[in-house]
């Protein structure tokens, strides 16, 4: 998906391809939902493509979230709970994406993922299987229960280390990769809701860092971002527009309806 996913939403990396992805639930005491979303693309400037996601809801719990880009299919994804955790998510998505050729019946990939959780109700690992390949990411908490650190493995062989820090409200302030060498830095936030804490279980959002507020400004590996909202009545986005520098990087509309 786009920057806007990554740095509002939540970003998974995936190992089957590099592009993250969306992944929501739903908070019960709210009484809207999200039900679509539309994000447009830009590349310098220039309208590139659209992505429409649609989320749709099985006894008050996000059930499937269907991804289409310009009226094509492009990832459908289905969402698992039990006892009311979100225990597995089955994501069947396009392995070509990007190309200028118009394909006909493109291939398309399918990756599982597991959550498995502690005595204390948050994910200690998530367990992701695609074809053969299977990778296990292990997780870390502080007494908060905020995650703080995230290593993900294949086999014996460590492919990743991440560690997370929080500002006093409890907004996620930076994230380093150790091996990639990569720091994101969250630097100013809005004090309205994010739209996104209406649709997973708090155990999902405390590993997937979607934070209480709205991202305004980041520097994400020496770029500078920033974004713009428009709210509805309920303190909710409904309009997000991400930048860097002047350029416009995608405009994102949101919609909710009423539980």
């Amino acid at each position: 998906m786009k920057k806007i996913t990554y740095l509002l939403f939540l970003f998974i990396g995936f190992f089957c391809y590099s592009n993250s992805k969306i992944s929501l639930a739903i908070t019960r005491n709210d009484s809207l939902k999200v039900i679509r979303k539309v994000v447009k693309n830009y590349e310098k400037g220039v309208f590139k493509n659209e992505e429409l996601v649609v989320f749709s809801y099985e006894n008050y719990l996000v059930s499937k979230i269907a991804t289409t880009q310009n009226g094509r299919f492009l990832e459908d994804v289905e969402v698992k709970f039990e006892n009311g955790k979100l225990t597995q998510m089955n994501f069947i998505y396009l392995t070509i994406r990007n190309s200028k050729n118009d394909i006909v019946n493109p291939p398309k990939e399918s990756l599982n993922v597991i959550y498995d959780y502690d005595n204390n109700g948050l994910i200690k690992t998530v367990r992701k299987e695609c074809n053969a390949l299977i990778h296990v990411v292990y997780l870390t908490y502080n007494d908060a229960k905020q995650l703080i650190k995230e290593t993900e493995t294949e086999g014996a062989n460590i492919l990743s280390e991440k560690k997370f820090k929080y500002d006093k409200n409890g907004n996620l302030y930076n994230v380093k990769n150790f091996t990639a060498r990569e720091y994101n830095y969250y630097k100013a936030y809005d004090n309205k809701k994010n739209p996104f804490s209406l649709i997973y279980p708090e155990a999902y959002l405390q590993v997937y860092q979607i934070s209480k507020n709205n991202i305004k400004s980041c520097n994400r590996n020496g770029k500078a971002c920033t974004y713009e909202y428009e709210y509805n009545s309920s303190n909710y986005p409904t309009k997000i527009i991400e930048k860097i520098g002047r350029e416009v990087q995608t405009e994102t509309i949101i919609e909710y309806r009423k539980s």
